[in-house]
């Protein structure tokens, strides 16, 4: 098996499938483990900046069988993240089945499986193998997506991605200029309020083309992602009325804070945690202004008629799903759509899988592992797929329901919402399992194993 990747997902699928007794080698474009964590990783792949904090708790993103260290706190660092992705990797033996510095060029079909080309980055030396199924688990924010189309005009300042930014003085000095985050995702909201406390009032300008609900780290004296007030047996769009409404009576509205109003209830789009923000705008610390419409020299107009001068225009505007070792006509994701059952299996190529490919409201760790064991099963031939016309009306099914509940974006073309994803794929694979053993002509055990079926 061929595993491209040893960050979360890569590492948990090594685990998942030489726990069935396959054998598995993952390709690591860097030198250590944990991916994107490693900041300044020579894979080239981490957009970790210095102030850099998990926005999901501890408890929330651990692995079930590995623990994070109590001492990390309720939100943990960059640093401490890629320590105990370090930690689980020596723990359970995973750097044996992973070949550092190595890139998969290409990833080729065959009758039986993938050809693999890969190419050892630190001799140049190339080789070629077979593998009967390919992992793909090599993350999706590496490729740094910039507004398209981009404001009309051009821009005489210091341009950059924020998977470039590492602190205000670093790549570029950003201390004490006049700068404009364009986004309102959780990056473009660290990076505005760092840039705005490391330089003073009104140098920072947070540009947005819509309002985000802005939720603080605690709720109630507790990380707000721990715990459910209210019952999973209300409808969906009940809930997530009452969240919004109770919120309002707790916090605010944002429109209090000077932000912009959202055009959506709690839990319809990607959160963005911030302690620091509203204060900071209310203050006059950051302004607000709508999307760009026009560069010319140092002068940002923007939607509403306003302009300003500008030193400097940092892009916290995501990044585009790629898979540069496949061939487009093979596989490919146009706005980041990627039609998928259960964010794992392709319709069409049941020799590739994907772990981690998934934007949950929370952390990918418990799920890439999840779902990564989730393969694991079918591989050992435990867990059989739905007949192909059930499968393609359950992928539909899934984007459907994608486009009801979420706002449209590239952001939520694989949106889920960690506890319902959690329990649907449960439900799957238990109804898997029962189609495997009937292949087999076995009976499906009531003691089943609760291990293979846990979240």
């Amino acid at each position: 098996m061929c595993v491209i990747g040893a960050g979360c997902s890569g590492l948990v699928s090594l685990k998942a499938l030489r726990e069935v007794g396959h054998e598995a080698h993952a390709f690591e474009l860097g030198s250590k483990v944990g991916g994107l964590w490693v900041q300044d990783n020579d894979s080239g792949r981490s957009a970790a900046y210095d102030s850099l904090r998990i926005n999901t708790s501890r408890s929330q993103m651990q692995f079930a069988d590995y623990p994070m260290p109590s001492e990390y706190g309720d939100y943990a660092t960059h640093h401490q993240v890629a320590e105990y992705f370090r930690a689980y990797a020596a723990h359970f033996d995973l750097e044996r089945s992973i070949r550092f510095r190595t890139e998969v060029s290409t990833a080729t079909p065959t009758a039986s499986g993938y050809s693999i080309v890969s190419r050892n980055l630190d001799t140049g030396t190339s080789s070629v193998e077979h593998f009967d199924a390919l992992v793909v688990a090599s993350g999706h924010h590496f490729a740094p997506l910039f507004p398209d189309p981009p404001a009309p005009g051009a821009f005489d300042g210091v341009s950059l991605h924020s998977h470039a930014y590492r602190n205000p003085d670093r790549p570029a000095r950003l201390r004490g200029q006049r700068v404009v985050v364009v986004g309102f995702g959780n990056s473009a909201v660290d990076i505005a309020s760092e840039l705005a406390q490391a330089s003073g009032p009104g140098r920072v300008t947070l540009s947005t083309r819509r309002g985000a609900w802005v939720l603080p780290r605690y709720l109630l004296g507790r990380p707000i992602d721990q715990g459910r007030l209210l019952p999973r047996w209300l409808p969906d769009r009940l809930r997530r009325r009452i969240a919004t409404w109770a919120f309002r009576k707790i916090r605010g509205s944002m429109s209090d804070f000077r932000l912009p109003e959202p055009d959506h209830l709690i839990g319809e789009a990607h959160p963005t945690l911030s302690d620091e923000l509203p204060t900071l705008v209310k203050s006059g610390a950051i302004q607000m202004r709508p999307s760009i419409s026009r560069l010319s020299g140092k002068n940002v107009e923007f939607d509403d008629g306003s302009e300003m001068e500008a030193d400097a225009i940092v892009y916290c505007t995501g990044y585009r799903v790629s898979f540069p070792f496949l061939d487009a006509d093979h596989l490919s994701a146009p706005d980041n759509d990627l039609p998928l059952f259960r964010r794992v299996f392709h319709p069409t190529h049941r020799r590739l899988f994907f772990v981690g490919l998934a934007q949950p409201l929370g952390a990918i760790m418990p799920i890439a592992d999840q779902q990564a064991r989730w393969i694991a099963d079918h591989l050992a031939g435990n867990y059989n797929l739905p007949a192909e016309a059930e499968l393609l009306h359950d992928v539909a099914r899934e984007r459907a329901s994608l486009k009801a509940r979420y706002v449209t974006s590239r952001r939520h073309t694989m949106q889920i919402d960690p506890a319902e994803y959690a329990s649907s794929l449960d439900a799957e694979w238990k109804r898997g399992r029962r189609r495997a053993r009937r292949h087999l002509g076995q009976p499906f055990p009531e003691d089943h194993d609760e291990r293979a079926l846990a979240v």
